[in-house]
């Protein structure tokens, strides 16, 4: 049946019923459903929409089903995938739920990823959350609110991560920024080597301690890197790092972006909606 698909079927119908017809014979076919999805075929829209939202799903399949309900630009998708990122569901669901959120622009959206931020996210979470909130101006106002009010500490924020609110190119968020963080803009190469120096002389002023240390990775490195097994694997794995050179240690600190491996780099994408 197959072979006479290809041979008799297939050539004479038009791209968007082929896929539809591909698609039916072979429905848990994840290429064939996201062309489909594409193409705007409701049938496969609807089975991704049930891999997606069903509790019995596997995660692997609610992930991938999530990823391709992204293309769809459905706005009706917020609110079951808005109750995803709140229920119990894994980190990597919510964090697939995120990407879907994240392409619309609607208050609900901030709000209520506002309160997930401060009631039950894990930090690696958190930082995803942020990063939705962060790519729109009217998100970063409200999260930026939240911090003015105490609601959200500043600390918790890195400022890598921060400095990406510069780039919104808004006075109010700027004036935000200015004032709980500091001037996020980049520093000269003199001003670098100068806190580098500095660093150098309080590490020669008194020992270090090891377990001080550890608290400080999990609160602000962690939500990127990992170290012996812990953290998120979402920046370079620290544990290979020269760890045994404190120059390379406090250049990399002072400045991390002096040097970004090739699979690491960012890429800052605004697009024509904002």
């Amino acid at each position: 049946a197959a072979e006479r698909f290809r041979r008799d079927i297939a050539p004479q119908t038009p791209l968007s019923e082929f896929v539809l017809a591909a698609w039916s014979a072979a429905p848990d076919t994840p290429a064939l459903t996201s062309l489909a999805i594409a193409l705007g075929h409701d049938d496969a829209i609807h089975a991704a929409r049930h891999d997606a939202f069903a509790v019995d799903t596997a995660e692997s399949q609610r992930i991938a089903a999530l990823a391709m309900l992204r293309q769809t630009n459905d706005r009706s998708l917020i609110a079951p995938a808005l109750d995803l990122i709140e229920s119990p569901a894994s980190d990597a669901v919510k964090q697939a739920a995120l990407a879907l959120v994240g392409r619309f622009d609607d208050s609900e959206v901030a709000e209520r990823l506002l309160i997930v931020h401060q009631t039950n996210a894990s930090d690696a979470l958190k930082s995803k959350i942020r990063d939705v909130l962060f790519g729109r101006a009217a998100y970063a106002q409200m999260f930026l609110a939240a911090v003015d009010r105490g609601d959200v500490a500043a600390g918790t924020v890195p400022l890598e991560q921060a400095r990406r609110l510069v780039l919104l190119d808004d006075d109010d968020i700027n004036t935000l920024v200015t004032k709980h963080w500091g001037q996020l803009t980049a520093a000269s190469r003199g001003e670098m080597l100068a806190e580098v120096r500095r660093l150098n002389n309080d590490l020669r002023a008194a020992t270090g301690s090891a377990e001080a240390g550890r608290v400080v990775f999990h609160k602000h490195c962690a939500a990127c890197h990992q170290l012996f097994g812990e953290g998120t694997k979402l920046g370079p794995d620290l544990t290979t790092a020269n760890r045994q050179d404190r120059e390379f240690l406090l250049v990399s600190l002072v400045d991390p972006n002096s040097v970004i491996r090739k699979e690491f780099v960012s890429v800052i994408i605004q697009n024509t909606d904002g």
